[in-house]
């Protein structure tokens, strides 16, 4: 029961991801070329597949070994974030663009946060 307060913001998550980074990629291609746009893409479907991966995560800690699995499930999220960056900089897309729709992701989850009544157990 505890797990499924982890997992109840998911869908609003996606949502208003999807939405920022509609908005910020439109500017993106409107203001500079079509390489900015999907750089911008690329990076927001990074956050959201490293949130699947913490999602992930947390719903497989054990007890026993809960301090290792974390620290394995760090190391390999943020290689997977290298690799993605390395991405972009091979396909000669901008990687300020990926780190731009990485923080539309994370804009998304810190509204979603904000928008709970019960933020830090107040409600």
């Amino acid at each position: 029961m505890a797990q499924n307060n982890y997992f109840k913001m998911s869908r609003p998550i996606l949502v208003r991801t999807f939405l920022l980074t509609i908005g910020v990629s439109i500017i993106g291609m409107v203001l500079w070329d079509w390489k900015v746009f999907i750089g911008i893409w690329w990076g927001s479907f990074m956050g959201l597949i490293g949130y699947r991966m913490i999602c992930s995560m947390v719903r497989n800690l054990t007890v026993e070994d809960g301090k290792s699995q974390g620290m394995k499930s760090y190391a390999f999220r943020y290689m997977f974030y290298m690799i993605g960056m390395l991405g972009l900089v091979f396909l000669h897309i901008p990687v300020l663009a990926g780190l731009v729709g990485l923080m539309a992701h994370k804009a998304a989850i810190l509204l979603c946060t904000i928008e709970r009544k019960d933020f830090h157990g107040r409600g």
